[in-house]
């Protein structure tokens, strides 16, 4: 928001809309090193629709975002929270634009709180982010079925990817059953209430793609 001492533009009537996600810069960096690949990190003010678009048309093979998913007006389907314009007016990408983009990636992340709403259509089912990533032409998409605390997603996308370099041919959702695991034992072992470890947080990841 606006009062984000990053923030060099107006600062007016649309300032406070949401709060800053602290530690998403730092999953960025850390899901970029567990994956050892190269990669081009888009954070505050660099995270506009103009840099995202520019990136997603060098054919990235995985896509991550780690940002707020809201509801924009009457529309129920999920938009990714972007950053704020030269006016304090925060960018999305909803649906519309992501299926309107072809992409040839095997992997989109989706780590915001309830990133796989959205609208359900009678015969259709439901469409939303998840739907449009797949009908622009990702493999595989991971979204998360309720809140996330933000540490706490942040390390379940480590482990996420530790075990995706780990065993790449076995795919996300195997990638993503190992991190749930070892958070799930982790849990166990410490006896930890909240966090990562706690069911509630991690099982509200789940793979919706292409392939098994």
């Amino acid at each position: 928001n606006t009062a984000d001492p990053r923030y060099q533009g107006a600062r007016g009537a649309h300032g406070g809309m949401l709060p800053r996600l602290a530690d998403t810069a730092a999953e960025l960096r850390s899901c970029s090193r567990e994956w050892r690949g190269r990669a081009r990190l888009l954070t505050g003010a660099d995270a506009g629709v103009r840099n995202v678009t520019s990136a997603l048309a060098t054919r990235p093979a995985v896509i991550h975002f780690a940002t707020h998913i809201v509801s924009a007006g009457t529309n129920p389907s999920g938009m990714i929270a972007l950053s704020l314009d030269g006016k304090g007016a925060m960018q999305l990408m909803g649906p519309v634009e992501v299926a309107a983009r072809p992409i040839t990636s095997g992997l989109v992340v989706l780590n915001g709180c309830h990133s796989a709403e959205g609208e359900t259509l009678r015969g259709t089912g439901l469409m939303g982010l998840t739907r449009a990533w797949i009908a622009a032409g990702a493999r595989s998409v991971v979204a998360t079925r309720w809140d996330i605390p933000d540490e706490a997603g942040a390390a379940i996308m480590i482990e996420f990817y530790r075990a995706l370099r780990a065993r790449p041919a076995e795919g996300p959702a195997y990638a993503l059953r190992q991190a749930q695991l070892k958070l799930l034992r982790d849990g166990r072992k410490d006896r930890k209430p909240l966090g990562e470890s706690n069911p509630a947080v991690w099982g509200a990841y789940f793979v919706l793609g292409r392939e098994s």
